[in-house]
């Protein structure tokens, strides 16, 4: 027997039509969140100088305008954002990017504060030449590619806590560059700081590194860098490092270092 209010009705209607209705309104929301750019969509705050991107296609996107560069200002760019020449003073990435392909802000002049967030790869050459780079947040970067900061020349530390892998002159000609922390790197790629002249303290605070190339820490002639590492890893270490790492030979001798290696 079916119930009925003082009306006359249908109480077991009324409630599959509140049922439906809840659906239907659960399917437009979610078709809302489907559409495009209705969910993430890069953006540009004025007032800070933040550029904001939310969605690995985003960052794609960018690096199809490399060329421009944010202090040309040719906008609005691939995702349609309006920005005026030299207005970028940092980048920062929504939890769901999580690669810069490579070349993507080569030569970006008026970068100067990067956060990478969950970013686990930085291709090569990604912020090759963005000279006014002075911050990188870093904290869950697990590789790092070939030249990606070459020649940032204001960047002056950098900590790099789950990074395993440093690719080939991915620090070089760093200028201030004076103290690097790594914790879980397995590999330093050839020539990965060279040319760092201001850097005098390298952490290393993991146990699986395995692998040095040339001249990875050739910073300067003269210079030393000291290396601070686990107590039961300085021995294999001092082998790992001594001779090549810090040597460089021919129109490049100028960049020959010493190194220090010493227990945390």
């Amino acid at each position: 027997m079916i119930d009925r209010n003082a009306d006359g009705i249908c109480t077991a209607t009324w409630a599959r039509f509140g049922l439906a209705a809840m659906a239907l309104l659960a399917a437009l929301v979610a078709c809302a969140l489907a559409v495009p750019g209705a969910a993430h969509a890069a953006s540009f705050n004025a007032k800070t100088g933040v550029y904001t991107f939310d969605a690995n296609s985003e960052v794609k996107a960018m690096a199809k305008t490399v060329d421009v560069g944010f202090d040309k200002g040719v906008y609005p760019d691939a995702n349609g954002v309006k920005v005026k020449a030299g207005a970028v003073k940092a980048v920062k990435f929504g939890d769901a990017v999580t690669t810069i392909p490579a070349n993507t802000f080569w030569g970006q002049k008026t970068l100067v504060t990067v956060k990478l967030n969950k970013v686990a790869k930085v291709g090569s050459s990604a912020f090759e030449n963005c000279t006014k780079l002075k911050k990188v947040s870093a904290p869950q970067v697990v590789t790092i590619g070939s030249n990606a900061f070459f020649g940032c020349k204001s960047l002056t530390g950098i900590s790099l806590k789950k990074t395993t892998k440093i690719g080939m002159a991915a620090f070089g000609s760093c200028e201030k560059l004076a103290k690097v922390t790594l914790n879980k790197v397995k590999s330093i790629g050839v020539e990965a700081f060279m040319g760092c002249g201001k850097l005098k303290k390298v952490v290393i605070g993991g146990t699986a590194l395995k692998s040095v190339g040339r001249s990875a820490l050739a910073t300067a002639k003269g210079k030393t860098v000291t290396l601070k590492v686990p107590k039961a890893k300085v021995k294999a270490y001092k082998k790992l490092f001594t001779g090549k790492a810090a040597r460089t030979s021919g129109c490049l001798n100028n960049y020959s270092s010493k190194i220090s290696v010493k227990a945390l």
